[in-house]
């Protein structure tokens, strides 16, 4: 739903069970609609509304903010990350120079939730505890970085350092093709 029409939303949200999602109007973004489509497989949010707005009396009416808002709070389900003090990273030793986007805050506060709940719907064996580490950074390098990377405007390449990869692209068109 987009609307900046704060009675329409506020009737919605007081008439309603449903969970609200909050995000920003507007052009659209990969980190937001990544975020968003796998909230979609976590358990509280799994059945929430989208509502895009840039109002802050709408925000605040939301149950989960993504992409939007100033404020970066994860025990509040606030997942901003365009403040100046933002200065959350993933994991220091694979992602020192990268700053996370809200894909990245989504999958690091609930990766382990959206996994295992994708793996049920997949009906595959769930991962061990003893696995999960790893399987979080490996889906962590393949995807989150690249977008987390792009969305706060680092180049792949390290500077002053002859060519060094900070991150590779395996969603374009090209890693497509190739696989």
């Amino acid at each position: 739903m987009t609307t900046e029409n704060i009675k329409d939303v506020e009737s919605l949200v007081l008439g309603s069970n449903q969970k609200m999602i909050g995000t920003h109007s507007g052009v659209f973004h990969c980190d937001e609609v990544l975020a968003l489509s796998i909230l979609k497989y976590s358990n509280d949010f799994k059945d929430g509304l989208i509502v895009r707005s840039r109002s802050d009396a709408i925000h605040e009416k939301m149950n989960i903010l993504v992409d939007v808002g100033s404020v970066f709070d994860p025990e509040n389900y606030r997942f901003d990350h365009h403040q100046r003090s933002f200065e959350e990273y993933f994991d220091t030793e694979i992602t020192k120079d990268v700053k996370m986007s809200s894909a990245g805050l989504i999958f690091k506060y609930f990766g382990r939730e959206i996994v295992d709940n994708a793996i049920k719907a997949w009906d595959v064996e769930p991962v061990s505890d003893d696995e999960w580490p790893k399987i979080r950074r490996d889906i962590y390098k393949k995807l989150f970085l690249e977008v987390d990377a792009i969305d706060n405007g680092v180049s792949q390449l390290k500077a002053g350092t002859g060519g060094e990869l900070i991150y590779t692209i395996g969603t374009g068109l090209g890693s497509r093709v190739s696989r």
